[in-house]
């Protein structure tokens, strides 16, 4: 199979500039075209290009207007934009790249020149791409990092609110892993996390739904559109599944198995609460967990009230 071509989007509404950039990149390129300010911002949600050429004098927005837009938005924030113009005043390049333009391009265009910038752009974006997927992904259970369970939570929340639907949030902590540490060490203990994470990643089917690695012993779930019964479910299937692991652990209190404690918190995201409110009361469900025994699952719908 074929390497699949990296996807630029080249906003303007001139015919001529658009012909000559298709000729200019169309055979190391998968090329996407939008002639006004709407359908760019259509575009570019939908199909996240690697690269947006964007024509200033759009409409019926700027492209400034429509670069603050797609630098807003969480799914398009890291497209790098280069600013094309017929302008040659150093005020407009400074707004352009102050509002997170990388490149700035004058035309009339050459085309060698723009060929040449839009592929040292690209190589960039790639290695870029591959530290942040580094960040993101914890190395010992590939499971998402706290930084990305934030960043989604985050956006997830502010999803929620503007359809009006619930928001869940699943804190689980394996029980006595400091005794296990100590007694089998700590490759075997690795090891131990490796498989959790495994298991509670298996137990994901939606899209929508990421498991995280909290930190240490501890991982999170954040559930879009799930109210408080169906995150109940979801934390007694976890539960379930790490029990059904087996890993031996004699110096644990509860059984001779690995088991997980977990916390569940449910809301509806309006004004006055914050996201990590939420974390929080899902936290506190995850203490009365471990204080009523461990190996369960305690659960609240979090009110604002709470706060």
């Amino acid at each position: 199979m074929s390497e699949q071509k990296p996807k630029i989007l080249i906003a303007d509404d001139e015919q001529l500039f658009v012909q000559l950039m298709e000729a200019t990149l169309k055979d190391e390129y998968d090329l996407h075209f939008a002639f006004n300010s709407d359908e760019t911002l259509e575009k570019a949600n939908r199909i996240v290009p690697d690269l947006i050429l964007l024509d200033v004098v759009m409409a019926p927005q700027s492209g400034f207007d429509v670069c603050h837009a797609l630098k807003n938005e969480r799914r398009t924030r890291d497209i790098p934009i280069l600013f094309v113009t017929s302008s040659t005043t150093m005020k407009d390049e400074v707004r352009g790249l102050e509002m997170g333009a990388v490149d700035y391009i004058t035309k009339p265009v050459s085309p060698p020149i723009v060929k040449a910038r839009v592929r040292n752009h690209m190589e960039l974006k790639k290695y870029k791409d591959k530290l942040e997927r580094i960040a993101e992904e914890d190395v010992l259970t590939g499971l998402a990092t706290r930084r990305r369970f934030e960043d989604v939570l985050q956006s997830e929340w502010r999803r929620c609110w503007r359809q009006e639907a619930p928001l869940s949030i699943a804190m689980m902590d394996i029980d006595f892993f400091k005794p296990f540490n100590d007694n089998y060490g700590h490759g075997a203990g690795d090891d131990c996390l490796r498989k959790v994470g495994a298991a509670l990643s298996g137990e994901v089917k939606r899209a929508a739904d990421l498991v995280a690695r909290y930190g240490g012993e501890e991982f999170v779930c954040v559930m879009p559109e799930t109210d408080l019964d169906g995150a109940i479910a979801f934390g007694h299937a976890m539960r379930k599944a790490i029990v059904e692991l087996k890993i031996k652990h004699e110096h644990s209190d509860v059984t001779h198995f690995v088991t997980m404690s977990i916390g569940v918190a449910t809301v509806v995201p309006v004004e006055g609460i914050d996201p990590f409110d939420l974390v929080r009361r899902a936290d506190e469900k995850l203490y009365d967990a471990k204080k009523a025994g461990r190996n369960r699952v305690e659960a609240a719908v979090f009110e604002k009230t709470e706060q």
